[in-house]
């Protein structure tokens, strides 16, 4: 793998990542905190 590769496979890894982190936060503030 390419220097060019890695970083891109790096960078599609985080914004991954980001977006599940993302969506977890908004699923997790649109539950009711109870019990």
């Amino acid at each position: 793998m390419s220097k060019d590769d890695q970083i891109a496979f790096e960078t599609a890894l985080f914004l991954r990542a980001a977006a599940v982190e993302t969506e977890l936060r908004r699923i997790l503030d649109a539950r009711p905190l109870t019990g």
